[in-house]
């Protein structure tokens, strides 16, 4: 195992986990794979199947709703706007990993990122499950439609509390 140091001191080059006083060096395995960024990747590559899933069922609850208006007050479109916005910002900045950048960064514990990778991976299933159970019923505006029916199955109904399975 050999720890990557560019100039400046890095402490506890014995362990896993190594803790810069910089963010420039980072720990490397026996192969040479960086452990951040695999992190990166593997949060992308989740992080894709999450979108691919949202978006195989918001196109086509967009195009049901396509005739339907849905108007937000001025104020909230622009929080909510300026909030989503932010939000692709900041992914896009992380997976970039610019170096002016990485005072933002949080030092996790490797194990505690590793543990967080099965759990993600096991979340994609779980969201898939919820969208193919709600089918047609899926919708992004919470509102109660003419159309809409209960489900009576899938994972919300067996967790929501007081619901009983008939």
């Amino acid at each position: 195992m050999e720890v990557v140091d560019s100039g400046v001191l890095c402490k506890d080059k014995s362990t896993r986990m190594t803790k810069c006083v910089s963010r420039s060096c980072s720990f490397r395995g026996e192969r040479g794979v960086d452990e951040e960024l695999l992190s990166r990747i593997l949060f992308l590559a989740i992080y894709a199947f999450f979108g691919a899933i949202r978006l195989a069922y918001r196109i086509p609850a967009a195009k049901r709703e396509a005739g339907e208006k849905h108007e937000l007050p001025r104020a909230a479109a622009l929080t909510l706007t300026v909030g989503i916005l932010a939000y692709f910002a900041c992914i896009i900045l992380y997976l970039l990993y610019l170096p002016w950048i990485l005072w933002f960064q949080l030092p996790f514990l490797s194990w505690l990122r590793w543990l967080a990778v099965p759990l993600a991976i096991l979340c994609v299933p779980a969201l898939y499950w919820t969208h193919h159970t709600l089918g047609k019923q899926y919708s992004a505006n919470l509102e109660i439609q003419s159309d809409h029916e209960v489900i009576t199955d899938g994972p919300s109904p067996a967790t929501a509390p007081g619901s009983a399975r008939r």
